[in-house]
């Protein structure tokens, strides 16, 4: 009979932490929106700023530059969110096999084990120009793309220079 109690127990303490594990995992995916956000909408007031002040083409060059450095640091913020959230789909995954198969044990239960400091910076810069999932970082590298076309427009002059 304690056997049975101690059973339902562990699995009590297991489903809570898949819960826990999945909030994580849902505030992982709103901080991914809320950066991709914040990257375009700060891309689009660094670009439109330019051309609608209608700067001169050097300035609008050095706009150009800071979008696109904009993009890059929101793009590792971005993928150092993604390395954490995929830790714990990781552990959640685990748990949830380790229900479907059977016995549950307590040693289980883990926290991950992220990288961290610059070795995480790192990571997150890697994952950003890598090849092996590049759907996941396809909307900065098609920003800085149009950073670039407008850079070349811009010395094409199909952009033409409005200073005074």
């Amino acid at each position: 009979m304690a056997s049975s109690d101690n059973d339902r127990d562990i699995q009590k303490l297991v489903q809570s932490n898949i819960q826990l594990i999945q909030s994580v995992v849902d505030k992982y995916d709103e901080f991914d929106r809320q950066i991709k956000s914040w990257a375009i909408t700060l891309w689009v007031a660094t670009i439109a700023s330019g051309l609608v002040q209608k700067v001169q083409h050097d300035t609008m060059y050095a706009l150009i530059g800071v979008s696109v450095m904009v993009l890059i640091v929101m793009g590792i913020y971005d993928n150092i969110y993604k390395i954490y959230r995929k830790d714990y789909k990781k552990i959640r995954e685990d748990i949830a096999s380790m229900l479907r198969t059977g016995p549950v044990s307590i040693s289980l239960i883990y926290f991950p084990d992220h990288p961290e400091g610059k070795c995480l910076v790192w990571k997150a810069a890697t994952s950003l120009i890598s090849s092996q999932k590049p759907h996941i970082n396809l909307m900065y590298w098609f920003l800085i793309f149009v950073s670039f076309i407008i850079a070349m427009f811009l010395k094409l002059g199909w952009i033409p220079n409005h200073s005074c």
